[in-house]
């Protein structure tokens, strides 16, 4: 999948992690926006609320198909 969330960068590497705050920088104000409208819907979509959720769906699912069977 593809969130869109923002610019990536090698772990442990501080030129990386350097020249995508830059790049980040130079992005347009509309840009920069759009990434933290996307990271808004990702943590609405995986909170712990919404996680537990879905978990308990599938197991109420899983549940109600063994008991068909």
């Amino acid at each position: 999948r593809t969130y869109n969330l923002g610019l990536t960068f090698e772990p442990e590497d501080s030129e990386s992690l350097s020249v995508a705050l830059m790049d980040f920088i130079e992005l347009p104000e509309s840009q920069q926006e759009k990434f933290k409208d996307n990271m808004k819907d990702f943590m609405l979509k995986n909170s712990w609320d919404s996680v537990a959720q879905q978990h308990l769906y599938f197991y109420q699912m899983s549940l109600n198909l063994k008991v068909k069977d």
